[in-house]
């Protein structure tokens, strides 16, 4: 698996990744409506995708002493590995953001959609963990076609980026907090959090799964 690892850092990650990662730290731009972070991260699966092809990584990849499983957890692993690096880079510069005097210039009132909070965070992970759980199956039907999965993906991805826009805005309980910057009520950010870690894992393995299942059936 290490192997396999090194094989897409090397040969699949596309070189505008290392640039996209770091895009979490938008969060410090005043009242911007923070979901369209997300837009860049699933990019990402699209790029490498496309680079991977380009590179004829499906023909190395069957020289090689590794099973299709590892191949397809290989690759859902790099992705996993770089949307939490985004989410922890975002994490990083929301906490920044109340030192630099960020959340002070910027009252609920003008929040477009959820602020640069851990709700925020939390919703990141839901965002990633279904657009994976959607592309990466798809995907492995057929390795070398890669628009048409990223299309169908990112209807799930755009319905979690939209639902970041209109929660402050929901008749609920609590559910102004979530166009509040900063770590207010750390306890309630938490468990929001938590949950969506959980579902981040729980959409990961199950894309293991079925991307391996998928890729079975491809005749390379």
């Amino acid at each position: 698996m290490k192997a396999a690892l090194l094989k897409e850092l090397r040969l699949v990650v596309h070189p505008s990744t290392y640039f996209i990662v770091v895009l979490g730290a938008l969060v410090l731009i005043p009242s911007w409506m923070y979901g369209a972070i997300f837009i860049y991260g699933v990019l990402v699966a699209f790029f490498n995708g496309m680079n991977a092809r380009e590179m004829h990584d499906l023909e190395y990849s069957f020289s090689l002493p590794l099973s299709r499983t590892s191949m397809t957890r290989a690759r859902i692993l790099t992705m996993i590995g770089i949307e939490t690096i985004m989410l922890a880079i975002m994490v990083a510069f929301i906490a920044l953001r109340g030192p630099l005097g960020i959340n002070a210039i910027t009252p609920p009132s003008e929040a477009v959609g959820t602020a640069a909070n851990l709700y925020l965070v939390a919703l990141g992970f839901i965002t990633f963990g279904m657009f994976n759980l959607v592309f990466y199956p798809l995907h492995y039907r057929d390795p070398l076609k890669v628009g048409l999965p990223f299309i169908i993906a990112s209807i799930p991805a755009a319905l979690c980026i939209t639902a970041t826009v209109v929660l402050p805005y929901l008749p609920f309980a609590n559910a102004a907090s979530f166009g509040i910057a900063g770590f207010n009520d750390p306890s309630a950010q938490l468990c929001a959090l938590a949950a969506g870690l959980v579902v981040f894992i729980v959409c990961n393995v199950v894309a293991c799964k079925l991307s391996a299942r998928s890729f079975t059936h491809f005749d390379a």
